[in-house]
């Protein structure tokens, strides 16, 4: 297998894939020239070449970082790369570039793999000064065949926030941190200042947790009066913000500039713990690198931290902004150093092992082999599904949804054949309907009477065998991106015109689910944003039924109005009887019968139906 990284971030860890995956694959790294991530070599990525296996092949780009007017030089230099050494796979680490949403769009012959590195955006990032950057990197994910994660819990996470299907995410270990190892003197024989060292290393940003540290400080000084805390790196946190809160300065350390590559290994070595207080993060170099450096860990308890660490074996997990807890944690470290050696040797251990660069890359390449079956089965059906998929976010007003890249060829087909045969029908009826607006889908065998009192909105789906009768004194309303589920019934008024009902009307985003009955005699009025579960039953009218000597039939009908009210849920079987307004946001529970006014926000269940509880109660 070719394996294609075209990377402006992240070099250091993808340096330590391709070096794992050369062991029996060809590999191809497009890094940029000069980066500012490598603080070794002078920053120049050739550098990277002495510590490269002879299988990698290393080019290096200018113009791939920032927004550059020249940005489209290494486009056009991938592009020509890719057609040269034809990748069975282009791997992108996370990026906000719009020059790998190009190459994207340029090249669409070969499946492309995203590393996700932080699913979703940190707090303390401004994504209102960054729309740009943040539109590009979701167009990226939707584009790629493949996204991976470095935490099983990170699936769910990347699927709801970007909006994606599971089955394209997968889990990747994040990897042991070998890099360093290659600028490690060895081991230190002693400290070189005699005291407790606790190292913070990585950006300063207010998520990291900084501030947690400092605060702890007076804490673990008081129990271990000679610790010494390092605080290494830069970031967007300043050193006079990090001044001000410091309260014992001689208890710190400050490196505030960007680590060189070679001092990094030192640092790890005198430490006796490092400190990741972060308030929240989904993965973390620096605890791969104490692991390697075989140093015991104390972090937070966020994102994929608890799949890595095991607490009290490897490192302790500590309640994230928790000054009190993090002390602790660190006191009993600095105060047990056999226990810190034997977690540190632990740590150690399990990088070797279960996050070994070798079992990386193994199941790295278990996903590339799923992603490129996915994707050569995708192109066969690309154009249909594009196209389907088109029509389905018209019909339901939503231009992020994405149909399972499962769904089989001849599924695909037959879905485009039942939409294309749908619009056809809708063009036919929709000449003879009051008003109509928009696009209108109607299935086979629907029923639509007395059609100039029928008004319908955009994107309108009348499902198979459906019936909608339209006579009534006020008509008959469907809102925009409202369905209508199969054999389901709308009659305002009498079959064959003995009663005309007062009419019927449905806001936008709503829908009435397969096999229910809207009996609107009295007027029904559905709100916005309502769903509808299957054999839902309305009853806008009672027969009366007080003289017992004239049969019930002939005793005519009380109209009395329902009101269904936005944001409510009506569950499967439901009935609701006459006179009853239902409350915004309210749900009614499979199989209730509802007789009397449901309050805002409610939940009811049972016959005759009762609120249970307010949604607005807290749990």
């Amino acid at each position: 297998m070719h394996l294609l990284f075209y990377s402006n971030w992240y070099i250091k860890q993808t340096v330590q894939l391709a070096n794992a995956l050369a062991e029996e694959h060809e590999v191809t790294l497009i890094f940029p020239k000069i980066s500012p991530e490598l603080n070794a070599y002078n920053g120049r990525v050739e550098g990277l070449k002495a510590i490269l296996k002879p299988g990698v092949r290393l080019i290096t780009l200018p113009h791939m970082q920032n927004l550059n007017p020249f940005g489209w030089i290494p486009v056009l230099r991938a592009l020509r790369i890719i057609k040269k050494y034809k990748p069975d796979v282009v791997h992108f680490n996370e990026s906000y570039d719009f020059r790998c949403m190009l190459l994207m769009a340029l090249c669409r012959k070969v499946p492309y793999v995203t590393s996700t590195h932080d699913p979703v955006p940190h707090s303390s990032e401004r994504i209102s000064l960054q729309r740009f950057k943040h539109w590009v990197r979701d167009r990226i994910r939707r584009r790629s065949s493949g996204l991976v994660v470095h935490g099983k819990g990170l699936r769910k996470v990347l699927a709801d926030y970007s909006n994606l299907s599971v089955e394209k995410i997968f889990a990747v270990p994040h990897g042991e941190y070998k890099y360093y190892t290659h600028f490690d003197k060895g081991d230190l024989k002693h400290k070189e200042n005699g005291n407790k060292n606790v190292l913070f290393f990585g950006r300063w940003e207010y998520y990291k947790g900084i501030d947690v540290l400092i605060d702890a400080e007076p804490i673990i000084t008081d129990k271990v009066p000679d610790t010494l805390i390092t605080l290494a790196g830069e970031g967007r946190l300043s050193l006079n913000e990090i001044d001000k809160r410091i309260a014992n300065p001689d208890h710190f350390i400050i490196k505030n500039y960007s680590i060189a590559d070679e001092e990094v290994p030192d640092l790890f070595r005198q430490a006796d713990v490092v400190v990741l207080p972060y308030r929240e993060a989904t993965q973390s170099g620096p605890l791969h690198i104490a692991g390697s450096f075989a140093r015991p860990v104390v972090v937070s308890s966020v994102g994929a931290m608890p799949e890595v660490v095991k607490d009290g074996e490897t490192g302790i997990l500590i309640p994230p902004e928790d000054p009190e807890e993090l002390a602790q944690a660190v006191i009993r470290l600095l105060q047990n150093p056999a226990e810190a050696e034997r977690m540190g040797q632990k740590a150690q251990a399990l990088m070797a092992s279960e996050e070994s660069m070798e079992k990386v890359a193994q199941i790295q390449v278990d996903v590339y082999n799923m992603v490129i079956q996915a994707f050569k089965h995708q192109r066969g059906k690309g154009i249909i599904l594009k196209v389907v998929e088109l029509l389905v976010q018209k019909v339901k007003n939503d231009p992020s949804y994405q149909l399972d890249s499962a769904i089989h060829l001849s599924d695909l087909i037959a879905m485009s054949t039942r939409l294309g045969l749908g619009f056809l029908r809708g063009l036919y009826h929709r000449i003879s309907l009051k008003r109509a607006k928009g696009l209108c889908f109607v299935g086979k065998g629907v029923k639509l009477s007395n059609r100039k009192h029928i008004s319908i909105g955009c994107n309108f789906v009348a499902e198979d065998n459906c019936e909608i009768q339209g006579i009534s004194k006020k008509g008959v309303k469907f809102g925009d991106n409202v369905t209508v589920g199969s054999h389901a019934m709308v009659r305002p008024s009498g079959y064959y015109g003995r009663y005309v009902g007062e009419g019927f009307e449905i806001g936008d985003r709503s829908n009435i689910g397969p096999y229910c009955y809207i009996g609107a005699y009295g007027g029904i009025t559905i709100g916005s944003d309502v769903m509808m579960a299957p054999r839902v039953s309305l009853f806008a009218e009672n027969h009366n039924f007080d003289r017992t000597d004239v049969p019930m039939h002939q005793q005519g009908c009380e109209k009395k109005e329902i009101v269904i009210e936005d944001d409510c849920w009506l569950a499967s079987g439901c009935t609701i009887l006459a006179g009853v307004t239902v409350g915004h946001g309210s749900i009614i529970a499979a199989g209730a019968v509802v007789t009397k006014n449901v309050p805002p926000y409610s939940v009811v269940a049972g016959n005759p139906a009762k609120v249970i509880r307010s949604r607005k109660e807290k749990k």
